[in-house]
Order: C-alpha cells, then sequence, then structure tokens
C-alpha cells in the first residue's frame, strides 16, 4: 500500500505560537505514522510553508521538515512567494527553489511554473502519480500587489495537458496538488486561482484527488454527500463531476489534522482524516 499524508499552510515564521503548532502537527503524524523510515508512506504540503518567504522563515521551516528529507512533497504558496501574502518578491519566490526546495528534493522546482511529475512506484500494480503545480501569480516587480491571487498559467497547463494524454499518465490514479483553490472562486476574490475554470476543463475526468490548501476548512459543507471522512467533488456541484475527491487543508494546522490517502492495487483505497 501507498500512502500520503496531506497538510498546508504551516506559515512558519508567523508567530512563536504558529511555530509550535506546525511543528507539534508534524511531530505528531511522524510519530503516529513513522514516514521518514516507513517505505512507501509521505508527506504532501501544499503551500504557505511560510509566512512571508524570508530566509530565516525558510530556516525554521526547514529545521521542522527536514526530518522528512526525500519523504515530502510540496508546493508553494503566495505566502512563500512574498511579504504578507499579497506583496510578490522575485526573491523571495527564488528562495524557495534555492533555499527551501534544494535542501529537501532537488526534483522539486517551481520558479519556472512546469508541472512536477513523479511517479510513485511500490511495485509493478500499486503506482501513483503526483502532479505538482505551482499557484503562484508572478506579478511583475513594478506592480507586486496582489499576490495572494493565483494563475496556473498557459504554459503550465498545455504541459499538464499533454502528459496527461501520455501512456504514463494511466499507471495509476492522480493526485494534482497546487495551492490556490482549484474548482471554483475564492470567497475573497483576492484569494481567487483567477484561470480556475481553464485549469478545471483540463483536469476534468482525468485526475482522481485535487489537494490544495489557501482558504476554506476541512469540514464537510453541509448538505455534502462525502466519500468516507474526505470531501468529494462528485456531487459538490456541475463543474466539480468526474474528480474523487477535494482534498483543502487549508486548516490542518489549526485542526491538528491531517488527510491519510491510501493507494492500494493502483486505485484510491480509502481517504480519511486523521486528527491529532
Amino acid at each position: 500500500m501507498l500512502e500520503l499524508f496531506h497538510i498546508s499552510d504551516l506559515h512558519f515564521g508567523k508567530s512563536k505560537k504558529m511555530n509550535a503548532q506546525s511543528e507539534t502537527l508534524l511531530r505528531e503524524i511522524n510519530k503516529k505514522f513513522d514516514i521518514k523510515t516507513m517505505p512507501n508512506r509521505y508527506l504532501l504540503v501544499t503551500g504557505d510553508i511560510t509566512q512571508s518567504g524570508g530566509v530565516e522563515h525558510y530556516k525554521i521551516a526547514l529545521d521542522a521538515l527536514t526530518p522528512f528529507k526525500q519523504k515530502i512533497f510540496f508546493v508553494p504558496g503566495n505566502h512563500d512567494y512574498g511579504d504578507i501574502g499579497f506583496v510578490y518578491s522575485e526573491k523571495r519566490a527564488k528562495y524557495f527553489d534555492d533555499v527551501f526546495a534544494d535542501q529537501l528534493d532537488k526534483e522539486q522546482k517551481y520558479f519556472k511554473k512546469k508541472p512536477f511529475i513523479k511517479v510513485l512506484p511500490e511495485n509493478d500494480k500499486n503506482q501513483i502519480i503526483l502532479i505538482g503545480l505551482n499557484s503562484c501569480f508572478k506579478r511583475p516587480v513594478t506592480k507586486p500587489l496582489g499576490g495572494s491571487l493565483g494563475l496556473i498559467g498557459y504554459h503550465q497547463m498545455l504541459e499538464l495537458d499533454k502528459f496527461l494524454d501520455t501512456p504514463e499518465a494511466k499507471k495509476g490514479p492522480k493526485i494534482a496538488f497546487l495551492h490556490h483553490i482549484p474548482h471554483k472562486p475564492a470567497k475573497d476574490y483576492w484569494m481567487d486561482l483567477l484561470d480556475w475554470d481553464e485549469f478545471m476543463g483540463i483536469v476534468l475526468d482525468r485526475v482522481d484527488i485535487l489537494a490544495f490548501g489557501h482558504e476554506g476548512s476541512m469540514e464537510k459543507p453541509k448538505g455534502e454527500t462525502k466519500i468516507s471522512t474526505a470531501r468529494t467533488m462528485k456531487v459538490r456541484s456541475a463543474p466539480a463531476k468526474g474528480i474523487e475527491y477535494i482534498l483543502d487543508a487549508n486548516d490542518s494546522v489549526t485542526e491538528q489534522a491531517c488527510y491519510h490517502i491510501m493507494i492500494e492495487d493502483s486505485s484510491i483505497a480509502e481517504v480519511i482524516k486523521e486528527k491529532f
């Protein structure tokens, strides 16, 4: 069995209290599931790893996440790319690759906005395909405000579309993970993924799980049908049908919780929310 544990929005550097809460969550996940030593168990973090993307914040994050080295998958969030989440900084965006990612997994580089694709094999009959996407809005340095907005972008979507048509993409279930809400507008315009509609047109019926953070709650909305204890897109709305699970882990630190994704026989066996 392959297992992933999805969390988001750790915001290292925001405050001593937030640092402690995020460190506690990571420690409890590893204590219960022993990710760093157990084969075929991995941590998935969907952005806003730091509060403002500064070197000191990345150092705090690395201290907490280094125990998961080579067992962690991640994408940047708007807070990782600039001060307080809405002032885009190219310098800080590059820090994500050169200061943070380089210490944990040299394969995962996102500044150039190209999909990160990884096929995780347990054996030939049990695989999962991870697709990491940079949803941060790279604003011009002359107009840095509005960095909380997201954008997949034409070229990144084109590469994603091409990959999903390849034989490699048929090897197992696919998890697309990014920071911004991918399937609908955010509650606040300034939190939107600007090209969410185009993105959904590419992934509908072609990926099995969308994992993200940024804004929202891990709790099931009133009246929503559920599969296990995870949120499902299959019956939430017409634009969302064709994708089995939606995993919004924005509140994972507050709730001290994670999504536990289990893959068996090259299919999604179960997704549950684990609380600590």
